[in-house]
């Protein structure tokens, strides 16, 4: 950013916020903060900071720390060798942050997300459209059951209804092909991250017709190899990653020609708003994106969920149910 642009911004505040999530969620409850910037113009834009435990290394303590000493050493946050520095999740707060200010504003687009099926035998399939996409977690029981109950899902859904299979890193690359080898290849769209971590993907092609996709092997080793056979597509969590490393990730995606895939780690509202604009600025659209966390919220913050349809009757948590922390600049 522009020392001009960092000018520009007339004061930037500091929020928390406290949510009891549910079904799907991976924590009881969703703590994170908010950055509202205002323009000298008038402008207001909110951004995130919400580290997801047990995904994320950093915590939401620790990325409001790097961004108070951020603010004190560089005032406007405008020098991206500084942003580049700090935890992911708080990367992303600021860099998304200046995104809306620089850029002029504009209603998310609306999407229909891939469907999330919770692992085990409670969810039900029912929801999702005649072209749409499933997302199951799987690896957590026998791999026989976890067979029989792709197998079932297969059965009940459209044959036009793709499934994305997360596997979390639950297997060997014996236990993967036994995988790829029971179910037809063609109701799968990839099957995410299936190996144990450290394992090798060189020879996929060799035991599987199934193409994989790559989550936090792209965030644990910023070398791998988007070239490998067999990969499908780049899973992108910006809260996770960092936004400006998830747009340098979808670059490199595009030349490998993987499909970037954008996907949410539990965000609010204004997070999954702002991806969908990314999907529309980044021309991602004609597929579906791992968007379908806000069912786990039962608030939208400060404003409605627009992206995705459905969510309408939320309650919304007004700026006074915030918790403010700090002024920063």
């Amino acid at each position: 950013m522009s020392r001009a642009a960092a000018a520009a911004i007339a004061r930037l505040d500091l929020w928390r916020y406290r949510v009891p999530l549910q079904g799907t969620a991976p924590v009881a409850e969703r703590h994170g903060a908010l950055l509202e910037w205002r323009s000298a113009d008038g402008q207001t834009v909110w951004s995130e900071i919400s580290p997801l435990p047990g995904f994320s290394a950093e915590s939401l303590d620790d990325c409001l720390a790097a961004c108070r000493a951020l603010m004190a050493s560089a005032p406007g946050a405008h020098d991206p060798a500084l942003v580049d520095t700090l935890p992911p999740a708080a990367r992303f707060g600021i860099e998304s942050g200046w995104l809306q200010l620089t850029e002029a504003p504009q209603a998310p687009p609306q999407l229909e997300p891939c469907r999330l099926l919770a692992a085990g035998p409670a969810g039900s399939p029912t929801q999702v459209s005649s072209k749409g996409c499933l997302k199951l977690k799987i690896g957590g029981a026998a791999l026989e059951d976890e067979i029989e109950r792709i197998r079932k899902l297969c059965a009940e859904l459209p044959r036009s209804v793709r499934l994305r299979l997360d596997a979390n890193r639950s297997y060997s690359p014996e236990q993967a092909a036994e995988l790829c080898a029971a179910i037809a290849p063609e109701r799968i769209e990839f099957l995410e991250e299936p190996l144990h971590a450290g394992a090798s993907y060189a020879d996929w092609t060799h035991y599987s017709a199934v193409p994989f996709a790559w989550d936090e092997t792209l965030r644990e080793h910023p070398e791998a190899d988007l070239q490998t056979p067999g990969l499908a597509a780049v899973v992108l969590k910006p809260m996770l990653t960092g936004l400006n490393r998830t747009a340098a990730w979808h670059t490199a995606a595009q030349r490998a020609g993987c499909r970037t895939v954008l996907s949410g780690a539990f965000e609010s509202n204004l997070s999954l708003d702002f991806y969908a604009r990314l999907i529309q600025d980044w021309g991602l659209t004609g597929y579906h994106h791992g968007l379908d966390t806000f069912s786990a919220w039962p608030v939208a913050l400060l404003e409605p969920l627009q992206s995705q349809a459905g969510h309408a009757e939320k309650p919304t948590m007004g700026r006074d149910e915030l918790e403010h922390l700090e002024r920063l600049l």
